[in-house]
């Protein structure tokens, strides 16, 4: 009845539907008739809003019932008109690894006015994404966007394995990028490593959890940042030698040249001065985070004296490893504010 009575109004929804956490993942009678309750009371959800599409300003949708994902998707499918709609996030709390193969091509593509993306848990096809996308977080890419994404500033790759070429194409049409959040972050086969970094000449922090030593230096072979001033990387597995991910931010590598028609959004005289050229990404680094994973002193020295500018260093990790008194003596000896943590 409200929905009716809006008339014309443009619509912000949001819908949270989860399961009591206690029922959550139990068989019990009581769980079995909770989530069939769930389920039907959800249904009936997108039924009310469905015919009232074209009038959505803002979408926000959670669940933790990971079956409800594919169903709300598939649903999307059959949106044709969801123009006006400038925020959409779809929140799956129930995910943790694995997606399903399908692909979901979600609004018909008709979403112009799209600033804002937050999918969790699903594959979406990206390539209805607009020029106006300021923000996006995103689990998969399939295929990668048709369009330039000239205004896309934040980018959040999440908990999800990529083509290393999808990747490179991502970033090759979003030149704006400034925050780059990448979690869990995998590659698939082929790994090859790029004949050049694409650059990405507003990037200013970079924010990377990870367990994989090689993905992390893969990715960070994938991109060059000429203003890059924050750096927090989190590796999961102490037991593992992370030296390769510190030597490739280091490398000194070549950037590609700046496609003529981003020329506006980087700025007067930039691009001239930026590419192509060889250039460590560490040169214009202000503030470190390290959160544990072990480092040979070879790969923490090259690492430190690639970044000249340095004014912060924050150590955490949960074991004496000797590298960080190292670490400790490299700071003192050059003048830099340093934090040495043991959790």
């Amino acid at each position: 009845a409200l929905l009716e009575r809006s008339k014309s109004c443009l619509l912000d929804l949001e819908l949270d539907f989860q399961m009591p956490d206690e029922l959550l993942h139990s068989e019990s009678e009581a769980a079995t008739q909770a989530l069939d309750d769930t389920k039907k009371n959800f249904m009936l959800a997108l039924a009310l809003i469905f015919p009232h599409a074209p009038r959505w300003r803002s979408l926000y949708v959670s669940l933790d019932v990971d079956e409800l994902m594919g169903r709300l998707l598939s649903v999307l499918e059959r949106v044709h008109d969801a123009s006006r709609l400038r925020e959409l996030a779809l929140l799956n709390l129930d995910f943790y690894e694995s997606l399903s193969p399908r692909t979901y091509r979600i609004l018909g593509g008709n979403i112009r006015s799209l600033a804002m993306l937050q999918v969790d848990g699903a594959r979406i096809d990206l390539g209805c994404l607009t020029p106006r996308l300021t923000d996006a977080n995103v689990a998969g890419i399939s295929p990668p966007p048709s369009t330039s994404l000239t205004k896309l500033t934040k980018l959040d790759l999440s908990n999800i394995s990529f083509a290393l070429t999808d990747l490179v194409d991502l970033f090759s049409c979003s030149p704006s990028i400034e925050d780059l959040l990448t979690d869990g972050v995998g590659l698939l086969l082929p790994k090859t490593r790029p004949p050049s970094s694409v650059l990405l000449p507003k990037l200013k922090t970079i924010t990377m959890s990870t367990a994989s030593s090689a993905d992390a230096a893969l990715l960070f072979a994938t991109f060059f940042s000429p203003v890059l001033e924050s750096l927090s990387l989190t590796f999961d597995d102490e037991s593992l030698d992370y030296s390769t991910v510190y030597q490739e931010l280091a490398r000194p590598r070549q950037t590609t040249i700046v496609p003529a028609e981003f020329e506006d959004n980087i700025g007067e005289g930039n691009i001239g001065e930026i590419g192509p050229r060889m250039a460590s990404m560490l040169a214009t680094v202000k503030r470190i985070e390290v959160v544990s994973g072990f480092v040979t002193s070879e790969a923490a020295l090259s690492f430190l004296e690639a970044c000249p500018n340095l004014r912060d260093l924050a150590i955490c990790t949960e074991t004496n490893m000797d590298v960080h008194p190292f670490f400790v003596v490299f700071c003192v000896a050059n003048g830099v504010v340093s934090k040495h943590d043991k959790e």
